[in-house]
């Protein structure tokens, strides 16, 4: 995207050479000096203090408004083309008994209630094929599933999640201060930040701590709350290398690794440098870790990643046509002049 700023041109060639400046990368990225990591191309990017965030002030994760009831999906024909979708899974974990029902996940009361209010009355296919894969205790499968974008891959991985650590505190009090027992990782700060609020949604009234932190972000408040107590860390893949080279996280209790939007992980330049040099070597110490990819496509990149991440036990789950466009996003494509596309009218 481009970034609109305040520049002088006489000509287009003049226009194009502020281009080839402002994008001097084919991520729009440059090689931090200080830490060796790929970052975007902005000035915040000088130091590591103002990287993570330490002069930017407080950052407050938005509220956002509740969708109009009469727009939501269990209004039109999207929820029922969805409820109708069949899925495959392959692998060790395919004969697996499959839930039909939110009762017969066997849910904390609270934890249900939750899932109601958020008006869920029928679990999707998605959220049907991996509940049981990822709930099937020390057995369980690594889990990969692929679903179109807005079939509730979200959801398949947070209420099995917060049901299982809902149930190990009641259990016991180890693991309520710094030791997450799970961890998302997003590839975006817009994503990182709907996941922050669909896991607070579904944890209301629940002893399920959740933490969020990226850039913008001051990263003294992250440590502090991290410190406060962790159960579940929301996080995009700066700061979970950050926080690992530092020994920042203790991961003696984590039990559940994300990987949300793996496609678009794969995407970030430095991802998978970061992902071999930081935290796979780490994974591969802790028993019993359950590691999940969910993605809304399945390419030829992904296959690396499986590769390194996951256990051999991993199962596999489709959710309609694979690398299928969800047909009720309509896409537009506008066609602007050189100039043109500085005008606000553009976006409206």
């Amino acid at each position: 995207m481009f970034v609109s700023e305040s520049v002088a041109c006489n000509s287009i060639g003049d226009f194009a050479s502020v281009w080839v400046q402002r994008y001097d990368s084919k991520y729009g990225c440059h090689k931090d000096e200080i830490t060796g990591r790929f970052v975007r191309n902005n000035s915040e990017a000088s130091s590591n203090a103002q990287k993570f965030g330490e002069d930017r002030g407080p950052y407050i994760v938005e509220k956002k408004e509740n969708v109009n009831k009469n727009r939501r999906p269990e209004a039109g024909h999207y929820l029922n083309y969805l409820l109708k979708e069949d899925f495959v899974m392959n692998g060790p974990g395919e004969n697996i008994s499959v839930v039909k029902s939110f009762e017969e996940m066997n849910l904390n009361s609270r934890l249900m209630q939750n899932i109601q209010q958020k008006n869920y009355y029928e679990p999707l296919p998605i959220q049907r094929a991996t509940f049981s894969l990822i709930q099937a205790g020390n057995l369980g499968f690594d889990v990969i599933g692929h679903a179109i974008t807005g079939s509730g891959k979200t959801a398949a991985f947070l209420i099995p999640v917060i049901n299982y650590i809902s149930t190990q505190k009641s259990r016991t009090e180890y693991g309520w201060n710094t030791y997450p027992y799970c961890i998302v990782v997003s590839p975006t700060k817009e994503l990182a930040e709907q996941l922050y609020e669909d896991t607070l949604a579904f944890s209301v009234g629940l002893n399920c701590v959740t933490v969020v932190s990226f850039g913008e972000i001051p990263r003294k408040d992250s440590i502090a709350r991290i410190k406060e107590g962790c159960d579940i860390f929301i996080c995009t893949v700066g700061r979970l290398c950050d926080y690992l080279q530092n020994k920042i996280l203790d991961l003696r209790c984590l039990h559940f690794l994300v990987f949300d939007e793996a496609d678009k992980l794969l995407q970030m330049e430095g991802f998978y440098h970061d992902l071999i040099e930081n935290l796979l070597p780490k994974c591969h110490e802790i028993p019993n870790l359950r590691k999940m990819l969910f993605s809304a496509t399945d390419y030829n990149d992904l296959a690396e990643l499986k590769g390194e991440c996951l256990m051999p036990n991993a199962t596999k789950v489709v959710v309609g046509t694979l690398n299928s466009v969800n047909p009720f996003i309509e896409q537009r494509v506008l066609k602007v002049g050189c100039f043109h596309f500085f005008n606000p009218l553009v976006f409206n």
